[in-house]
């Protein structure tokens, strides 16, 4: 009973930890606290969302040795931002990353999704979005 609340903890920790974590081709990305959002999270294809992100740093801003920063952190130039849905994938614009490390860019979705989910893309990060049908 023990081992198995120690496991239940250990697996809850991990899945903690790995929440924020981003994936990119299949490896997991060190930095787990960048973000990215898509407003309003439901929308309509032809309408125009706000993508906002965060942390778009050259290197990975939260590797630490002693508690101090391995990395200078500096911005990236900037970011593709891009939707995907199924197999499908559309570029939606190149957003310039400002000194604080963050995007917010205006963009339009593609009228040819089809009613779903799918994922704005920025950089190796993601967010969900739900098209309605028009």
């Amino acid at each position: 009973m023990i081992r198995s609340a120690k496991r239940i903890a250990a697996v809850a920790t991990l899945s903690a930890a790995l929440a924020g974590c981003s994936f990119q081709g299949g490896e997991q990305a060190a930095c787990a606290d960048r973000l990215l959002e898509a407003t309003p999270e439901r929308t309509v294809a032809g309408e125009q969302v706000r993508v906002s992100g965060g942390r778009f740093a050259e290197g990975c801003p939260d590797v630490k040795v002693n508690g101090e920063p391995v990395e200078d952190l500096r911005p990236r130039e900037e970011v593709e931002i891009h939707l995907r849905q199924g197999s499908r994938e559309w570029r939606l614009a190149t957003a310039k990353v400002r000194e604080d490390l963050s995007v917010s860019e205006q963009v339009r979705i593609p009228e040819e999704l089809r009613s779903g989910e799918a994922r704005v893309v920025a950089g190796d990060y993601a967010a969900r979005i739900q098209i309605s049908g028009g």
